[in-house]
């Protein structure tokens, strides 16, 4: 049909990447600008169908919407007389499916894991988009290889996706009675027929995706498609650990969940799906409703069966609490930890920050830490003088000897916080419309802070965290790197927890408190007092803008691999703070390593025309702001002017959080 070098529109064909019943993709080259894509286009004969044309550029229209990095973008199209096509992002490397046919045995866990989590991140982005994929199989996932054994995940082909509560038809059938989607996995709601499918049947085909990824077959067998249909249809499932002995035991309780008959038991998002892959223990509560200046915060409604907890940083033993005052530069936690920096940067043992010039010094935590030490210790050996005979008893003689061991010894180290003073000013908040990876929401306006204020300079470490609160939710180990899987909630009691230490009146008033930070499930409604409280609290967005940028105007305040720990440089995961270059006023970790909560409600940047003066957002909403980007994120989302937003009991292991507090 189009071989190299022949032309399609304003692309020249270079070679053909895949081909299925509808639509034939190709490798092309813009014939003008040189840059390389993929063109998904349509069969001649059914280009010419009006119903299937207006379908096929649906999903254009669907995809080109979800702009995430773990989803295939659709940029353009190619619309002609007889010619129907998709122009999308080349992703160089191959599918999940060759990936998996090509192997003997089964993915490991950790493998699965990698993989799999991206496809949950790229899924659940639609599902907030209020897109259901609807075809969610190995074929549909490219993975593109960064490093021997890791890869950037990549979903596609929303060809059949459904979009809720709007104006797009729904392209579900191509003929009355004709079902779209692939047998194998299909949810048995979608082999019915049901045009109500909903976000738990993609969750469905994500199980039926991950049982094949952990044992290389498919969860409901059959000599015909009719066979599979029935089986799923009637939940037959052969359990995964008759497949694979082998198979994680976490995994396997999560994807039998997800694969359940009935929608209802299945997990309710790709979020819930992804906490218990990585083993998040889950208790039942009630669903609640909060508010804050007299608004509704979505309840979360959490499943009613628990999980059991892999063995992870959160339990490590407890630090101690204590508010000590400022004196001489802290002992270091441990001289086996420390690290050489890079040139002008050097990195201190956990918990030792070198603050930059003109950095407060701030309050020191003291926490009690258990380390090894060596130890001479004496004990008595039998040493043979003689050997025995047949009738003569050997001769030995006991010998005094000494040898070094290790014990353990729990011993109390000063813990600093840093802050940099930032002086009032005045900012361009939002990035223009030129700017690479711009989201719609970054209007450009001018914004004047009036008071100063103190920021911390790196994120809230672990041990900073622990210090305080005695436990800590982390899924990576090691003191000295921040702390994740933090809610807001999390994030506004460490706050008031950190004034009360300090001696400072709380910030924020946290009424119906239920749980305890950093536990799942912790919640609370929550009054902030306002800038005029002088506890620390976390930062609004402006405010953190402002830090970021630290006098710059471009979309980073620096080199990305020089300031920052993104999904290029970061092995996937998080980093000891401080060991990038900071920005120029002293901050660490503005961007990557982890999104940063702030107060704020998620929603439009003002409109309003001239200067805005300390902003603080909406007065109500759903989510919560975060900033940043974080170590699984793409160029794109690490700029100063990246905006996203969360529920404020969403728990990832992506955000985490610094301190903040207004000075006069």
């Amino acid at each position: 049909m189009h071989s190299s070098g022949c032309r399609i529109d304003r692309f020249v064909v270079e070679n053909e990447l895949g081909k299925g019943g509808m639509a034939t993709v190709f490798k092309v080259r813009h014939a003008t600008l040189g840059t390389c894509h993929a063109l998904k286009v349509l069969t001649p004969e059914l280009a010419v169908v009006a119903s299937v044309r207006e379908r096929f550029f649906s999903e254009g229209r669907i995809q080109a919407r979800l702009d995430h990095p773990n989803i295939v973008r659709v940029t353009d199209t190619v619309e002609t007389r007889d010619t129907a096509a998709l122009v999308m992002d080349f992703v160089p490397g191959t599918s999940l499916k060759r990936l998996l046919r090509d192997r003997a045995k089964p993915l490991d866990a950790e493998l699965v894991r990698h993989i799999f989590l991206q496809v949950l991140e790229g899924v659940g982005f639609a599902h907030r988009a209020e897109v259901i994929h609807r075809d969610l199989k190995p074929e549909n996932v490219v993975l593109a290889e960064l490093e021997p054994g890791r890869y950037q995940a990549k979903v596609l082909d929303f060809g059949i996706a459904k979009v809720l509560d709007s104006n797009e038809k729904d392209f579900s059938l191509t003929k009355t009675g004709a079902l779209l989607g692939s047998p194998h996995y299909m949810s048995p709601e979608q082999i019915l027929g049901a045009r109500n499918v909903t976000v738990r049947s993609d969750i469905f085909s994500l199980g039926a995706m991950l049982y094949v990824m952990t044992t290389l077959r498919f969860p409901f067998g059959g000599s015909n498609h009719l066979e599979v249909l029935k089986g799923i249809e009637q939940g037959r499932v052969l359990r995964p650990e008759q497949l694979n002995p082998e198979i994680d035991r976490t995994i396997a309780r999560a994807m039998m969940r997800s694969l359940a008959r009935d929608p209802a038991l299945r997990f309710g998002s790709c979020e819930e799906f992804a906490d218990a892959l990585c083993g998040a223990k889950r208790a039942s509560r009630k669903a609640r409703e909060a508010s804050w200046s007299e608004e509704t915060v979505p309840a979360f409604i959490a499943p009613s069966f628990a999980e059991e907890e892999l063995p992870r940083a959160a339990a490590r033993r407890p630090l101690a609490l204590a508010h000590v005052p400022q004196g001489p530069a802290p002992d270091e936690l441990s001289r086996a930890a420390q690290r050489e920096g890079t040139a002008g940067n050097p990195v201190a043992a956990p918990g030792e920050l070198n603050p930059p010039p003109g950095a407060a010094k701030g309050p020191e935590l003291e926490v009690e830490v258990e380390e090894q030490v060596q130890v001479r210790e004496e004990y008595v050996e039998e040493v043979v003088r003689r050997a025995g005979g047949l009738f003569r008893a050997a001769e030995t003689e006991q010998v005094r000897k000494t040898r070094l061991v290790s014990r353990p010894r729990r011993v109390r180290r000063r813990l600093p916080v840093a802050f940099v003073d930032l002086e009032p000013g005045q900012f361009s908040m939002g990035s223009p419309e030129t700017e690479a990876g711009r989201g719609e929401e970054e209007r450009l306006h001018e914004v004047i802070l009036t008071r100063g204020f103190q920021l911390q300079t790196t994120l809230v470490t672990q041990a900073q965290w622990a210090a305080l609160l005695k436990q800590n939710p982390s899924s990576f180990d090691g003191l000295e790197r921040p702390v994740e899987r933090v809610t807001w909630f999390d994030a506004v009691a460490y706050c008031n927890a950190f004034s009360e230490a300090c001696g400072l009146e709380p910030a924020y008033v946290l009424t119906s408190v239920d749980g305890r930070p950093g536990e799942e499930g912790f919640f609370a409604k929550v009054m902030w007092k306002g800038l005029d409280c002088p506890g620390y609290r976390l930062p609004t967005e402006a405010e953190w803008e402002y830090a970021c940028r630290a006098g710059s105007s471009g979309p980073r305040y620096g080199e990305l691999e020089a300031i920052a720990w993104w999904g290029g440089n970061s092995g996937n995961e998080t980093h000891p703070v401080a060991q990038k270059q900071a920005n120029p006023w002293g901050l660490y970790d503005m961007l990557g390593n982890l999104w940063e909560w702030c107060w704020d409600w998620h929603g439009p940047l003002t409109a309003e025309a001239g200067l805005v003066g300390d902003p603080t957002g909406p007065a109500t909403g759903r989510e919560r702001i975060w900033r940043g980007g974080s170590w699984g994120n793409d160029p794109e989302q690490v700029r100063a002017a990246t905006r996203s937003a969360k529920l404020p009991t969403h728990r990832p292991f992506s955000v985490g959080f610094r301190l903040a507090r207004t000075v006069d």
